[in-house]
């Protein structure tokens, strides 16, 4: 049997503190042995750097509810029709060194299709730091042969706010994407 809690608030009287949520998973686990239930208890992640692997600490609410639990799972937006799935705490099996990667898909009905495990960096938003002159170079002179902030995008592995925002920074600073271009070569598919 599964039982999912989506809210841990509702399952506590008053605010969540560290006895509260230790109290809640020690009468959770002993509902899961008692019955041979299996409890899924739902936690959102507090506000973080994306362009970060994802960690316990970014768990929101007390340490006391993953300190207790057996195992912890976070999913991570990659993009507004991805995610990933990272293994944080298990104590039956190892940590798996890599996450498992989701198409979001609708069709029919709201699931999660397998698209591959891989390293967590590849899921990664990109930094700032990431902008390189190089990089913003390249996206000037894909944006001078006329390619979409998405084309450019897709095909630098970047948000397309990323890009936008280094189009901007050039336009507004006065200098044509004509003058700072430099040759590069777009593969034919990206086009």
């Amino acid at each position: 049997m599964l039982f999912i809690l989506d809210s841990i608030t509702v399952a506590a009287t008053g605010s969540i503190t560290a006895r509260v949520a230790k109290e809640l998973m020690k009468r959770l686990k002993l509902i899961c042995g008692r019955y041979n239930v299996t409890v899924i208890t739902l936690m959102h992640t507090r506000k973080r750097d994306k362009s970060k692997p994802i960690e316990m600490q970014d768990l929101a609410g007390s340490a006391k509810l993953t300190d207790l639990a057996d195992n912890v799972l976070a999913m991570a937006k990659c993009n507004a029709t991805e995610v990933y799935v990272k293994v944080l705490k298990s104590r039956s099996n190892a940590i798996p060194d890599k996450v498992r990667h989701f198409e979001i898909r609708s069709d029919g009905y709201l699931h999660l299709e397998f698209i591959r495990e891989c390293e967590e960096e590849d899921l990664l938003a990109q930094g700032k730091s990431k902008l390189t002159p190089e990089v913003e170079q390249e996206i000037l002179t894909l944006r001078g042969k006329g390619y979409s902030v998405r084309k450019i995008a897709d095909h630098m592995k970047l948000s397309k706010s990323a890009i936008d925002r280094v189009v901007q920074k050039h336009k507004d600073s006065g200098e044509s994407s004509v003058d700072t271009i430099k040759d590069a070569q777009l593969p034919d598919n990206a086009a």
